[in-house]
């Protein structure tokens, strides 16, 4: 999630959606928001795409927890899910 580290603009957030939702329509990477089903307090981030390493069947999964849901099992939970799919 290289994007996590430039300065951001709405302007800029509308290039990167944009882009987004090309990639995950080409089968290219898949972004997923995770929210809390009863209160909808946002978790946590997460992609899944296509490894740059020349094994085609590799995946890479990245990941960005809310501060606040640290260390409570949620990315690791939500990785787990990810290597089922992709099964």
């Amino acid at each position: 999630m290289d994007w996590f580290h430039k300065e951001q603009s709405i302007e800029s957030q509308a290039v990167r959606i944009t882009e987004l939702q090309h990639n995950f329509h080409a089968g290219l990477e898949y972004d997923f928001s995770v929210f809390d089903q009863k209160t909808n307090e946002f978790l946590l981030s997460a992609r899944l795409a296509r490894s740059r390493v020349p094994n085609k069947k590799a995946l890479n999964i990245g990941y960005w927890t809310a501060s606040n849901h640290c260390n409570k099992g949620l990315a690791t939970n939500n990785n787990k899910n990810f290597n089922c799919a992709s099964d």
